[in-house]
């Protein structure tokens, strides 16, 4: 097949292809729900800063997690119907909450990895870089919805 003056072969996908979608999925789900993650284990960690086994922090975090994202979803829907209703104090609540809600993302991503790499001296500069990469990422994403459509 020709395209723009050069010859184009199709193929099947390889296991190199697929093995990289795979490892690409899990690297985009681990970034979008991380502060979902981290936001019960920073929790966890400041109520018992002893270290806990590894199978009970994960089902606390996990299930903190779950509550945290739903309850994120339920507040966003009921500030949509108050939008509704009361256009400008709703429009202005809604804003301010995605505002506040979008800063603590970014610091539980911050934070979270502190703590996770807290033994290392160089645990301050990585949690920085995670959350400097993590804030890249949501303004790419941002940038590249599209504007005013749902």
């Amino acid at each position: 097949m020709h395209w723009n003056h050069t010859y184009l072969q199709n193929y099947r996908s390889g296991m190199v292809d697929h093995t990289g979608r795979a490892i690409g999925k899990v690297f985009r789900h681990l970034l979008l729900f991380s502060p979902y993650l981290l936001m019960p284990y920073i929790l966890c960690r400041k109520i018992d800063t002893k270290p806990e086994p590894f199978i009970w922090t994960a089902i606390l975090v996990i299930s903190g997690a779950f509550l945290i994202f739903h309850f994120y979803k339920y507040l966003i829907t009921r500030l949509q119907r108050w939008k509704n209703i009361d256009k400008f104090r709703g429009t202005v609540a809604m804003y301010l909450y995605l505002l506040i809600f979008l800063i603590l993302r970014i610091w539980s991503v911050q934070a979270g990895f502190s703590l996770l790499v807290n033994n290392y001296p160089e645990g301050i500069i990585l949690s920085k870089i995670f959350a400097g990469l993590y804030v890249f990422l949501l303004v790419f994403g941002y940038l590249k919805r599209q504007f005013f459509t749902r």
